[in-house]
């Protein structure tokens, strides 16, 4: 028999007798060799979830770098999640300006039919009046139309940043309370991690909170 079947015959006898004790009303705690294959794995999973936490936080710290954003939102606001909101504020401001152009220009159409109809039927300049009002108020309408799609993309955008902030803050919160699975002996550098990171960072926090999310994700070795 080899030793890895030896090893899966011991693991299966260490479980029926396990069992058989929680059947009883015994201990719960695990023999051994399950002990060491569960801490094992739970020592993998919550090292993929280190690994996942750095690349959401890499990828949160550079678009804050991003040189488009920081064109947009200027230098004042440090933090991504800012300049996104930013960024889609400035976006829904224009927006309601465009569709304010739009009704008034509107109303201007709506004049210029006016008078192409009081002009004689047979005067060409009627015809001309009535096609280029028709042809604005068709692509009055198309613009009215792309505007609310950027609404839309802006509802869309603020509510990937609350779940970038929620995933990041619970996978950091998660990793600050099972770190001694992942590292032996050190006592954590970050004692207030959730309070830290419990939401959007906000202009002048924004550094602490990097920094405590960097030490631990250093501490962990990710």
């Amino acid at each position: 028999m080899s030793a890895s079947a030896e090893d899966r015959g011991a693991l299966i006898e260490a479980l029926k007798t396990w069992l058989a004790r929680l059947e009883s009303g015994g201990s719960i705690d695990a023999p051994p060799p399950l002990a060491e294959l569960l801490q094992k794995n739970e020592h993998a999973f919550y090292r993929q979830v280190a690994e996942l936490t750095r690349r959401l936080h890499t990828a949160v710290v550079d678009l804050r770098l991003d040189e488009r954003l920081t064109r947009i939102a200027g230098d004042g606001m440090p933090d991504a999640r800012d300049r996104l909101q930013h960024v889609v504020r400035m976006t829904e401001q224009a927006a309601h300006r465009t569709l304010d152009l739009v009704d008034q220009l509107r109303v201007d159409t709506r004049a210029v039919t006016r008078g192409a109809d009081a002009l004689p039927d047979d005067d060409p300049t009627r015809a001309m009046l009535l096609h280029h009002a028709e042809t604005m108020r068709e692509r009055l309408n198309q613009l009215s139309m792309a505007q609310e799609y950027q609404d839309i993309t802006g509802q869309i955008i603020k509510r990937i940043i609350t779940l970038v902030d929620d995933v990041e803050a619970a996978l950091l919160e998660l990793l600050g309370t099972h770190a001694s699975q992942l590292k032996t002996g050190a006592t954590m550098p970050i004692a207030d991690t959730k309070t830290g990171l419990a939401g959007p960072a906000m202009p002048g926090q924004i550094t602490t909170s990097q920094q405590d999310a960097d030490a631990l994700l250093a501490s962990l070795g990710v």
